[in-house]
């Protein structure tokens, strides 16, 4: 099945857009064979229905449509081109297919992208109750913004993030992540806090505590630092509580196999890129790989055919991007150019 084709299924079945039985096996077959893109397709699921605040059915296929035809512009996907490739791609791949990896990370950008829903509806006259306005606030790689919510509370909200809210807590507290983000939580005992993640909720009453939920990690983590919280699965309209954390607790979710494990962490290392320091322990060079790509911008290019299981351990507090390989350098072969935001790694 043509990568293009499942990405048009999702759109039209998202806009409400009745699919053909045909269809319907297609894409009941890719989910089932593929964890990775079945927990990407759901994330794309509940997005739409966190933003979908009544819109037309002709007005969301039309909107998806808009969003669709941009997302496969040649200018979107030059400005978008670290998004949609993997940093270990081969140079061999076919340049006429798009790998599944290409499609899932245009299917995040998808995620990201949902303005462009809203302005396309917004240009048929569609207009929103005046009493809730959706907020959605995102960060490109390489930036880090800190949010005031409604109720007082703050969040940290990491690069290559996408937090979404809305401007009224009155009945509930509910916030969508996707990423990472540091939250401090204003306490009220009426009203607990819920951050959505998938089909994870994490909930609070008063707490600080750290998300990190990126799509293409192999798991999702959330760290406490003050206060208590609960973790909880949602699925089929039933929720499981997979835990509850106390202070410098925390609780690992793997994405594909559901298995979690709970255990004490340091904050001074989990939580320093809060603080805006770079630390890594004993991570694998391959992860390194991507919070360096996370943390200043930039699209890592590695050549040669390298261990990326091998660990690293390092802390780096306002250094250079290239401060960091020159020490990188110390522990593994390589050599390396930098030419704007494009790196390249080459190993001997």
């Amino acid at each position: 099945m043509k990568e293009e084709y499942f990405l048009d299924l999702i759109a039209r079945q998202l806009s409400g857009e009745a699919l053909s039985e045909k269809e319907m096996t297609d894409l009941r077959q890719v989910l089932s064979s593929d964890n990775e893109l079945k927990n990407l397709y759901e994330t794309v699921k509940n997005r739409w229905k966190f933003i979908d605040h009544g819109l037309k059915v002709d007005d969301t296929e039309a909107a998806f449509r808009e969003v669709e035809s941009r997302l496969f512009d040649d200018s979107i996907q030059k400005r978008n081109e670290s998004a949609s490739r993997n940093i270990f791609q081969r140079h061999n791949d076919s340049p006429r297919r798009l790998s599944w990896q290409k499609i899932a990370a245009i299917v995040v950008f998808f995620i990201s992208a949902v303005f462009v829903v809203s302005l396309v509806v917004n240009q048929k006259s569609f207009e929103k109750p005046a009493a809730i306005t959706h907020i959605i606030k995102s960060n490109p790689k390489g930036q880090k913004s800190t949010i005031t919510l409604p109720d007082g509370s703050k969040v940290k909200l990491n690069s290559e993030s996408i937090l979404e809210y809305d401007s009224d807590f009155e009945n509930q507290r509910d916030v969508h992540l996707i990423g990472q983000a540091f939250f401090e939580i204003q306490r009220d005992t009426t009203k607990p806090f819920t951050v959505h993640i998938g089909e994870l909720g994490v909930r609070v009453l008063g707490t600080s505590f750290d998300v990190k939920a990126y799509p293409f990690d192999e798991s999702v983590s959330v760290s406490v630092l003050t206060g208590k919280v609960a973790v909880k699965k949602q699925n089929n309209y039933k929720s499981e509580t997979l835990g509850q954390l106390l202070p410098t607790q925390q609780m690992e979710i793997n994405h594909s196999s559901g298995h979690t494990n709970i255990r004490t962490f340091d904050p001074d290392k989990i939580l320093a890129w809060k603080d805006g320091i770079l630390f890594f322990q004993s991570e694998k060079l391959v992860n390194t790989f991507k919070e360096l790509e996370r943390w200043y911008g930039v699209k890592i290019n590695i050549q040669g055919n390298p261990n990326l299981g091998l660990l690293y351990s390092g802390k780096f507090e306002s250094e250079s991007l290239e401060n960091v390989l020159e020490s990188m350098r110390f522990s593994y072969s390589f050599d390396y150019t930098i030419d704007s935001t494009d790196v390249y790694i080459i190993f001997n």
